[in-house]
This record gives structure tokens, C-alpha cells and sequence, in this order.
């Protein structure tokens, strides 16, 4: 059933405003991969406030889902309680600019780029101690000093917890760490699985955790005496941590390799984490190098760099404690393990030497294949291709045998063997013995129905199951698919008593596919259908989000966002222009 309702939680000032200025201020919000299961097109979602006021239900449109499960929304109506808070948090965050200012703790950068006290506030481009605006700093200065004077002091406490910990050094749920993420205490409690590193233990456990989405913590101890503690939420890996640190994997050095951060702006961030005693992300945000949104997506690549370097691991063991929640708020999305090993293997499978493959295949073949139950959602986070798509359309449709499956699939005999190779050896897929008659008709029925519903309810793009947004090329790709799927010479595919059914749905496909698949048309259409001031925020969304994947070196993301945003609104310059960079990076 189609998620209609949602609550939004934002336990401190900072998310709030993080929030506000990217997303909120501009009637949009973004929920990350994960967040929502089902969305339907419209839903209603409670805000949380900072201090626990609530506020809705707000009424928000679904504009787009993106590649990796991210959902983005137009919000009907932003509520004058959520404008006033995100004006409140703004002026909190102008008290403490200037109260650090006032007290020296924080620098400014003028226009010119070079640094200045306080006293130089006249010509900085933040405010100082002189003037009107200081003045109501200093008014405040006593109450701000004594908040921050009691936040020292539970430092304090933390630090003295740690060390008069017994000496043992284990960690605890109290305990102050000067650098990395806090390990919670599994204690004596067994893990939820376990095994050894080198083998295929981890990663079938991973797939596990994709399928049954569980939060908890993943430490892998190496011979050597390295100890890397991976956190996992909703099943996927969202942070990490090592003992000792590998300098390798830190973001300042990872960003500075990749050419994303000078050696200025490295030495500026780790100046400003030892002063301020924050992490590295906040460092660059607060510096002006990144926005929040493009940390997110930063601390994602980071994460992936760690994982990749997992799995290299080869000896060692690894164990998995399922926790209640995580010791902290982790602002990345949950990484989908499940869809990068699947392109490990798809990749791998071209190098499998056709004997093997064979001897692979070979005793299946009289048997019949079944998409293990509960998989679904995991197959839906893998990011695959359209045929890949379309070819478990197909699996999905009926009972197949091995040795038939290679008659109906929309590939070539090898890309099959190879698709059937690579789902088993992820646990996603099962031989039995037997067909089932009953099963396979009634699925054929149930599919045919939800088209014939299409035809009569929904838009032209419903019907060729393309997205409202879609291009010439999806539009071209549905109708591949679809033509997979119901073959105009082949009406009676799915038996002699559904070819009237299939043939309806054909005709009534195919007038969609003659309108959507002219350029002009599919404009005129679709504005009769999409609200402008949809379209054109749709537009704006897909823009950045294809900077940030320029950014994040993902031109067939860029490519695709791009697209999609020139296809929306032609005669904006800006999205042509993006366009035509992600044409280059393809080059």
C-alpha cells in the first residue's frame, strides 16, 4: 500500500536550518534513500520542530524519485509556524556568528579572501562587535557565554568518565572520543551473524542486511590488530571507523586527492576542527567549500571508498550486533550495498569462460526459477538497467524453466546465463522442481488487469510506464520494453484466453506511444497534465542535483538529470548549458 503519511524530526537547531535554507525556504523537500517506502503522489507530512513543536499535516506533491531511491516533493503550502521557525534559527545562528566574533573565537574572511578579526567588521562580509549588531551582542554576550560555559563543562565530564574507566580502555556508551564516531557497547550479547573475511560470508551477510533492513554495527578485527567498525542502518553502511585511523579514508585527505579541495582549504578545515573541536564536514561547510546537500553526497562517496576496501580484506573476522538505534544521527543516506555488488558481478560474469558458465547452468536446467519472496525492495535499490529491468519483468511473469527462459528473454542467450548467474550468487533467485500452472495464470491476470486499469485512469505516460519527466530517449526505452513485454506479432503470448485483453492494451499503448514520442506533442500533453510551477521547480531540483553529480565525477547521472531538465523547461540557458557540460565528461 502507497505510503501517504510521514513525520519529519529535527532534533536540534542546526538540522533545522541545514533544512530550511536548502530545501524548506524553496517549497521542496528531499527525503533520502530509505526514508519513505511506498510515496504516493501526494502526502501529508508532520514536521517536528526543535523544542518538539509539531506542525501539520503540510500537503506535499511527489515531483520525482531519482536512481538512488531519493524522493523529492513540492510542498502546496509551507505552514507561517515553518516560516517563523526557519527565521528564528537564522537569528540564533547570527547571535552566536556574533558572540564568537566579539570574543575572538571565530574569524571572518573578507571579500578579498583574506582573513580579519572582529575589528575589521566594517568592510567583512559577517558582522563584528562594532556597530548596531554588536551592540546586541554584547547585550546577549553573558547568557550565550554561560550556555557555552556548560557545554564545556559536560566535555569535561565525558573526558573524566573515559579515563576513570577502570583503565581497561573498552568502550562505552559515555565515553569521549577526540576523533571518530562512538562505538556503542555490544557488551556480551551474540551477534547476529558472523564469519570470516576472504570468504563469501560478508558478503552474503550483507545481502541479508539489504533484504531485512536492520540497524546495528559491523566490526571487522583484522590479524594485525586492526579494528574497523562499520554502522549500519536500515541495512545499509552510513559510517565507519578504524583503529588506528587510516589517513587514507579521511575525507579531507580523499577530497584532497580527488581534486575536489585545495591544500589551502585542508589546512583552513583542520585548523577549525582543532579550535572549534568539530568534525571536518562541518569544517567545510562552515568554511563555504561545500553546501550540506553536497556533504551528503561527499560522505556517500566516502563511504563507498571504505566499503570497496572492505571487501578487499582477506583475512580477519567480522561479526554483526543488531542495535536498537546508532549512537548518533547520521546525516548520509544508507549506502545500498546489494546494487554495488551486483555490478561487481555483472562485470565479473564477462570474464567467466564459457565451459564453466556451462557447467554452471547445466544442471538447472529442467528446473524452475523463482524470485525469492521478500527481495523485491532490494531489487528495486539495485539501480538497473532497463533491460535488466525488463528482464525480470519476465521472471517474475511465470514459471520458467532454465532451459525455456533463453526463448522468452528479452537477451541474448549469454547475457541470460549470465543475469541467472549473478542473481544466485547473490541469494535472490531459486531453482525448484516444479512449475506451478495455477500461479503463473493468475499473475498473468493480475498484470493484464493493472494495465487495462491504466488504459481507463491514467495518463499517457502511465500507460507507457514512463515518467512524466521522461525524454525522447525513455520515452523509446518504454516502448522497447513494452513491445518486450506485448509483442505486436504475438498477441496470443499469454494464452489464447488473455489475447483479447492483450490486444486492448496494445492499441491503447500504442496511441500513448504516437503522442509522447513526438517532441512537441509531448509538451503540449504534458502541460495539460503537470502543473507549471511543478515543472519548473522539477526543473530547478534536477539542475542541482546534476551539478552535484558533475561534482561527484557521475556524468551519466549528470547527463540524465540534465536531460531531463532541458526537456522541461527548453528555453532556460543554464539547463542547456549543463547539458552540454555533461555531454563533455561523456566524451
Amino acid at each position: 500500500m502507497a505510503q501517504r503519511q510521514a513525520t519529519r524530526r529535527y532534533p536540534d537547531t542546526l538540522g533545522f536550518l541545514r533544512d530550511w535554507r536548502d530545501q524548506l525556504s524553496m517549497s521542496a523537500m528531499l527525503f533520502p534513500p530509505g526514508a519513505l517506502d511506498d510515496p504516493a503522489p501526494e502526502l501529508k507530512v508532520d514536521l517536528v520542530l526543535p523544542g518538539g513543536a509539531r506542525v501539520g499535516p503540510i500537503v506535499v506533491q511527489l515531483i520525482n524519485t531519482f536512481a538512488d531511491g531519493s524522493t523529492a516533493f513540492r510542498v502546496v503550502d509551507l505552514p507561517k509556524t515553518v516560516q517563523d521557525a526557519g527565521a528564528a534559527a537564522e537569528a540564533e545562528k547570527d547571535r552566536w556568528q556574533a558572540y564568537l566574533l566579539s570574543t575572538g573565537e571565530l574569524s571572518v574572511v573578507k571579500r578579498g579572501g583574506a582573513k580579519s578579526g572582529a575589528t575589521d567588521s566594517a568592510t567583512d562580509s559577517a558582522t563584528g562587535a562594532a556597530g548596531p549588531a554588536g551592540a546586541r551582542a554584547a547585550a546577549e554576550a553573558a547568557t550565550l557565554r554561560d550556555r557555552v560555559l556548560r557545554l564545556e563543562a559536560e566535555v569535561r565530564h565525558a573526558r573524566a568518565l573515559a579515563t576513570s574507566s577502570g583503565g581497561s580502555g573498552a568502550p562505552t556508551n559515555d565515553t569521549y572520543r577526540e576523533r571518530g564516531l562512538p562505538v556503542p557497547d555490544v557488551g556480551d550479547e551474540p551477534p547476529w551473524a558472523s564469519g570470516k573475511l576472504g570468504d563469501l560470508s560478508l558478503r552474503t551477510v550483507f545481502m541479508r542486511l539489504s533484504v531485512e533492513k536492520p540497524t546495528g554495527l559491523l566490526t571487522l578485527s583484522m590479524p594485525d590488530g586492526r579494528t574497523r567498525w562499520v554502522f549500519i542502518q536500515k541495512g545499509g553502511p552510513v559510517g565507519f571507523r578504524s583503529d588506528p585511523l587510516d589517513e587514507q579514508e579521511v575525507l579531507g585527505v580523499l577530497l584532497y586527492k580527488a581534486g575536489s579541495l585545495t591544500k589551502e582549504q585542508l589546512a583552513e578545515s583542520l585548523a577549525l576542527m582543532e579550535t572549534r573541536g568539530i568534525r571536518q564536514g562541518d569544517a567545510l561547510i562552515e568554511l563555504g567549500v561545500f553546501t550540506f546537500a553536497q556533504l551528503v553526497l561527499v560522505l556517500q562517496k566516502q563511504c563507498e571508498f571504505v566499503m570497496v576496501r572492505m571487501f578487499a580484506e582477506k583475512t580477519g573476522t567480522w561479526t554483526f550486533h543488531a542495535l536498537d538505534d546508532l549512537p548518533e544521527r547520521f546525516i548520509a543516506p544508507p549506502l545500498r550495498v546489494a546494487a554495488h555488488l551486483f555490478r561487481v558481478l555483472r562485470t565479473r560474469s564477462k570474464t567467466i569462460p564459457a565451459d564453466e558458465m556451462a557447467g554452471f547452468l547445466r544442471p538447472r536446467l529442467e528446473q524452475y526459477i523463482y524470485i525469492k519472496a521478500g527481495v523485491e525492495r532490494t531489487l528495486e535499490e539495485m539501480r538497473l538497467t532497463a533491460d535488466e529491468q525488463a528482464f525480470l519483468k519476465i521472471l517474475g511473469s511465470t514459471s520458467f524453466r532454465l532451459r525455456e527462459l533463453p526463448s522468452v528473454s528479452n537477451m541474448s542467450r549469454g547475457q541470460t546465463g549470465s543475469m541467472i548467474w549473478c542473481l544466485t550468487e547473490l541469494g535472490l533467485i531459486e531453482f525448484r522442481g516444479e512449475g506451478t500452472t495455477a500461479r503463473s495464470d493468475e499473475k498473468i491476470a493480475g498484470m493484464l488487469h493493472s494495465r487495462k486499469q491504466t488504459l481507463e485512469k491514467g495518463s499517457y505516460f502511465d500507460q507507457l510506464e514512463c515518467h512524466w519527466m521522461g525524454t525522447s530517449a525513455d520515452v523509446e526505452k518504454a516502448w522497447r520494453m513494452f513491445n518486450i513485454e506485448f509483442p505486436a506479432d504475438n498477441p496470443g503470448k499469454y494464452g489464447a484466453k488473455h489475447e483479447p485483453d492483450v490486444r486492448r492494451i496494445i492499441e491503447g499503448v500504442r496511441k500513448a506511444y504516437d503522442v509522447l514520442s513526438n517532441e512537441a506533442k509531448r509538451r503540449e500533453y504534458r502541460a495539460t497534465k503537470i502543473e507549471r510551477v511543478m515543472v519548473e521547480q522539477s526543473a530547478m531540483m534536477l539542475a542541482g542535483k546534476g551539478d552535484m553529480a558533475i561534482m561527484k565525477d557521475a556524468i551519466a547521472e549528470a547527463y540524465d538529470c540534465f536531460s531531463k531538465a532541458a526537456e522541461l523547461m527548453p528555453n532556460v540557458g543554464e539547463y542547456r548549458l549543463g547539458l552540454e557540460r555533461a555531454k563533455a565528461g561523456r566524451r
